[in-house]
């Protein structure tokens, strides 16, 4: 009996064997563990304290910036007008360089905005309306001043045929509505970003997204629309078109397509680590993102602009082998395609890394009256021009 005790107690108690895991169960198993410690190294990062360094620029900055680049633009189209009737009072060097500055004022103004919108100082709301109706008044206001008021005036005088004019008018691919750009960029921002509240739910929301393509397509027409016309492969096009039309190349596009990409994705990543909305908003509000934001941009513009410097030199070779001087300059062939223009936007940088989209101002009454100066002194200076240059051609 003793005997029998003794083994029992010497005996060890029975061990449970664990279920063997099969090849696929240990890689999935592997997998995750893989994936979590990559969400818990992005969730450090993510969560960090916050940094110290915030730009100095705030977005009235820039946007006062797009309003400076706005009135050289419009400086250098009339120049560019007025130049073909011996009347030439900014000089050619003057005109390219107002006229490259105007192209920075489409990245002042749409930068300015996405960081509201994503400081949620701004809505989409307010920009798209904005831009909207910029785009339409501009528009209908360059469309009424030329039939009525420029066409009239040369053609009545008998000064230049209504054809010499147009050609004068869209000579060297002027940007006649820049905010054909605003409203297009702004649009497939939202259509990208935004989230409806009450339409457009669970797998509709494709279908949501999908109208982000509409204004993609737009700014593409308007391209080869363009492009063609100033190639001279399209005739006649009617002077009409041209106020609606975006005025940007596709490589300047698809800076700010990656742009809004990139934000998308990044409040994916974020959600997909496991945080909420609540804590992305947050970070959103952070100086780290802001800098995140400043950096990422400046270098997908480098990117584009080497792209369109490869472009450059590949149009010049084209033109070289195939163009007949007598027919087209070099610089017109090179324009037409909008070539240089993302080049111009490496100029933006330094003020891309100096501005802080967290920064906020309390009188936003100064907002307001930004736009309200900016088209004032606009006016001022089209009248003005337009004054002395009646002056000059009725002293001839």
């Amino acid at each position: 009996m003793a005997e029998e005790i003794k083994a029992n107690v010497e005996t060890p108690n029975e061990v449970k064997e664990e279920p063997t895991l099969t090849k696929k169960e240990l890689a999935v198993l592997r997998r995750n563990e893989r994936r979590e410690k990559r969400h818990e190294k992005i969730r450090k990062k993510f969560f960090k304290d916050d940094i110290k360094y915030q730009g100095p620029l705030s977005y009235r900055y820039l946007r006062i910036l797009g309003w400076v680049a706005f009135v050289l633009g419009q400086l250098a189209l009339m120049n560019s007008l007025t130049s073909n009737y011996n009347w030439d009072p900014l000089g050619p060097v003057v005109q390219t360089i107002f006229n490259y500055s105007s192209t920075l004022m489409t990245p002042f103004f749409i930068i300015a905005s996405f960081g509201m919108v994503l400081s949620g100082n701004r809505g989409y709301r307010n920009f798209i309306l904005l831009y909207g109706a910029a785009f339409l008044a501009i528009g209908l206001g360059v469309m009424f001043a030329y039939y009525r008021y420029i066409n009239g005036l040369f053609v009545a005088s008998n000064m230049v045929e209504v054809s010499t004019l147009l050609e004068n008018f869209i000579a060297d691919k002027i940007h006649i509505n820049v905010f054909a750009d605003l409203f297009t960029f702004t649009l497939f921002h939202y259509f990208v970003n935004y989230t409806p509240k009450k339409y457009f739910q669970g797998k509709k929301i494709y279908i949501f997204r999908l109208f982000s393509l509409l204004p993609i397509i737009y700014a593409l027409v308007s391209y080869v629309l363009k492009t063609s016309y100033a190639l001279g492969a399209l005739g006649n096009l009617p002077f009409g078109f041209f106020p609606f039309m975006t005025t940007k190349s596709p490589l300047v596009v698809s800076i700010f397509v990656v742009i809004s990409l990139w934000i998308k994705n990044r409040e994916k990543v974020f959600i997909k680590i496991g945080s909420t909305k609540e804590q992305y908003k947050i970070y959103l509000n952070s100086r780290r993102n802001s800098l995140s934001f400043s950096i990422v941009l400046s270098v997908v513009i480098a990117i584009f602009a080497l792209i369109d410097l490869i472009m450059m030199v590949v149009l010049m070779a084209i033109y070289t082998f195939t163009m007949d001087p007598a027919v087209m300059d070099v610089n017109n062939f090179i324009s037409a395609f909008g070539a240089g223009q993302a080049i111009m936007c490496v100029f933006a940088i330094p003020f891309l890394l100096l501005y802080s989209y967290t920064r906020d101002h309390k009188n936003t009454q100064i907002d307001l009256f930004i736009p309200v100066a900016g088209i004032g002194v606009t006016a001022l200076v089209y009248v003005e021009f337009f004054f002395n240059f009646i002056i000059f051609m009725l002293k001839k």
